[in-house]
């Protein structure tokens, strides 16, 4: 029995340095094929659109594996495609348009029956993969009938039978294949779809060599959208120009008495010519506005790629010389129309956004005509943006909302909230406007009635107010420039950075009561911009 045993023991044996011999023999290389390591890409004979490997692939026969379609360059470490691709309603097939192949090098002399086992990590194959082996000659005429698994499955298995056409040291098996249901893995950045070579015994499965990897595809994301206020600078709306024009400090939001800059737009392509992130194709980069994948529907009112800004201070950029831009240099700018005093959309196409994607800071910029006040608003103005991909499966960009600068006037403002007409003979009003500063400046004001219409404007000054000076006015001197009845709100703007404001109203039925219309005269109801 025990001789029995160490005969048994021995076969184990031997039967294991057989297997160690054949891994030996078997083991190979596994890489992509493209044109740095396997031969130049050149167009077909009489078809300078198709192109095939180089090397001594002759078309007819590379036609036999690729079903007349050509192959793409795939770099070693796999095509990074864009993340964009990936939406929930994704259905792409990877490369879209043509196919995509690696090679099986043998190293050694396989001389048995063999199945060859490809598997990949994520995804599936889209349609059945193809795997042929090549001569002597380099040429691809040999295909191998596939066994098991192929379009739909994450595997393909194919066998090879040895015999009189035993594979020697350094023939090649080329598989030609594309891809699908990669959403999941490939939204995710950086992650990498593998496949796995692995080279079996018919029968019993055994392993006759180590597994083999490629790393056929990754993605990351292509584009990436920014908005942003200029917080830099200053600049105000100029009280002594009756709002008109602006004021400030060259540089940041300043650029001169009619414009300023309230904003940045910046659009930024992470594909280069030696970091490539590329379209469905495969061979051509995804960026904005170009090729087939990264078009975009031209904004309209409801939707589309756009640019809003609402709650803007427009009023004096809806007519020339007034208008809203995006400034990319001295000679060129893209013009927003203009709808009304706070709205301002810029409709985007493949131009426009191929021209605004530099990945520099572009100004969103507003300049008045001069002779339309400014309007204030209460909020800081909001941009929105959104680049709408014309293909459902590509994923949109945005919306994306930011606030942008909020240009408020010079000086102060108070504001007297009761003015009675000289016609109210029961009440009085007397203001002490003084000028609580070491600078003069002018000072203006602007009656409005009890339903918040303008009355209208005028100076309170005929020049300027000097520093520690104060201004006596009575309704009596108010009706030399505004003509109102009843009561009405009176706001005062100085072209100064302090003022102090008394309003006193007497009731003359009884001369005893006088109220304080100021509330305080260093003046609650006055606000330095």
């Amino acid at each position: 029995m025990r001789n029995h045993r160490l005969s048994i023991i021995k076969i184990v044996i031997a039967a294991a340095l057989s297997l160690q011999v054949s891994v030996a023999q078997a083991a190979g290389s596994f890489r992509n094929v493209n044109s740095a390591t396997h031969g130049d890409i050149v167009a077909a004979a009489g078809n300078p659109a198709e192109k095939i490997l180089n090397g001594g692939i002759p078309t007819g026969t590379f036609d036999n594996i690729s079903e007349g379609n050509a192959v793409i360059d795939v770099p070693n470490g796999g095509i990074v495609y864009a993340t964009e691709l990936f939406g929930s309603e994704s259905t792409l097939s990877l490369p879209s348009t043509k196919k995509a192949a690696v090679l099986y090098t043998i190293d050694g002399k396989v001389d048995r029956h063999f199945n060859i086992l490809f598997t990949l990590s994520d995804g599936k194959f889209a349609g059945d993969p193809k795997l042929a082996i090549s001569d002597a000659a380099n040429k691809y005429t040999t295909l191998i009938g596939r066994t098991s698994g192929g379009n739909n499955a994450n595997s393909v298995t194919f066998f090879v039978e040895a015999g009189t056409k035993n594979l020697a040291d350094g023939d090649q098996l080329m598989l030609v294949y594309q891809l699908k249901e990669l959403n999941t893995a490939l939204a995710t950045p950086d992650r990498q779809i593998e496949l796995t070579a692995e080279l079996k015994t018919p029968s019993s499965d055994l392993p006759l060599n180590p597994p083999q990897k490629v790393t056929l595809a990754s993605a990351k994301q292509a584009v990436k959208a920014e908005l942003k206020s200029e917080n830099t600078g200053i600049v105000k709306i100029s009280i002594s120009n009756d709002r008109k024009k602006l004021t400030g400090s060259s540089g940041g939001a300043y650029i001169n008495e009619t414009t300023a800059q309230i904003g940045f737009l910046t659009i930024t392509h992470f594909s280069t010519d030696t970091n490539q992130i590329m379209a469905s194709d495969g061979e051509t980069q995804f960026k904005v506005g170009e090729g087939t994948d990264s078009v975009v529907t031209t904004g309209s009112e409801e939707k589309g790629s756009k640019l809003t800004i609402t709650g803007g201070q427009f009023d004096a950029s809806k007519t020339l010389p007034g208008e809203v831009y995006l400034y990319i240099d001295d000679s060129t700018k893209i013009k927003a129309n203009v709808t009304n005093d706070n709205i301002a959309t810029f409709q985007l196409d493949d131009a426009k956004l191929q021209t605004l994607s530099t990945g520099n800071d572009i100004a969103i910029r507003m300049t008045v005509d001069g002779s339309t006040a400014i309007n204030t608003v209460e909020n800081q103005p909001e941009a929105t943006l959104t680049i709408d991909f014309n293909k459902d499966d590509v994923t949109d960009i945005g919306p994306l909302s930011k606030p942008l600068r909020q240009i408020h006037k010079d000086g102060t403002v108070c504001v007297v909230y009761i003015v009675p007409a000289p016609g109210i003979p029961i009440e009085k009003i007397n203001i002490r406007i003084t000028n609580d500063s070491n600078v003069d400046g002018a000072v203006s004001g602007r009656m409005y009635n009890e339903d918040g219409k303008l009355i209208g404007s005028a100076p309170l000054t005929d020049t300027v107010l000097k520093a520690g000076e104060t201004l006596y006015i009575n309704a009596t001197d108010l009706e030399k420039k505004f003509s109102w009845t009843g009561r009405a709100m009176m706001e005062i703007t100085a072209a100064l950075p302090k003022i102090e404001v008394l309003a006193l109203m007497r009731n003359q039925k009884d001369r005893s009561l006088l109220t304080n219309l100021s509330q305080g005269a260093k003046g609650n109801s006055c606000t330095a911009q």
